[in-house]
């Protein structure tokens, strides 16, 4: 009977330590990867459409924050649910901008949410695979 309470003890002791693990806060270091990840995946449907124009340049301002960030991400958003009513993927739901502090990690957030809306689009099972192997940090 010791025996059995003494396993049990162990095993809910155990069975517990992985709930009280703590995933570390998105950086923007993070975000940036995943932009990239991103600017591959409009790059490769870019190709497959026949658009040969490199993508524009823009002058680096040192001044932006994650609020421009997630507004950016908004818009492509709004551009990715364009093209899947154009091509009759079917709208979805473009969320409001929050109205409390932005971090990296609600950026994070909407940019995998737009990965993951673009990625619908690509139907290349290697060009997905290697975007898996990438690193961007």
């Amino acid at each position: 009977m010791v025996r059995r309470v003494w396993f049990l003890l162990v095993f809910l002791t155990l069975s517990t330590l992985p709930l009280s693990a703590k995933i570390a806060p998105k950086t923007p270091s993070d975000v940036y990867a995943k932009a990239m990840i991103l600017k591959a995946e409009v790059g490769y449907l870019r190709k497959m459409a026949g658009i040969d124009a490199p993508f524009p340049e823009v002058q680096v301002d040192p001044h932006k924050y994650p609020r421009h960030v997630i507004q950016k991400a908004l818009e492509i958003l709004d551009k990715i649910n364009r093209y899947r009513i154009i091509y009759g993927y079917g709208a979805i739901t473009i969320p409001p901008y929050p109205s409390r502090e932005i971090t990296p990690q609600d950026v994070y957030e909407y940019v995998k949410r737009d990965t993951g809306e673009v990625r619908l689009f690509i139907h290349d099972e290697a060009f997905l695979a290697s975007l898996k192997r990438r690193k961007y940090e």
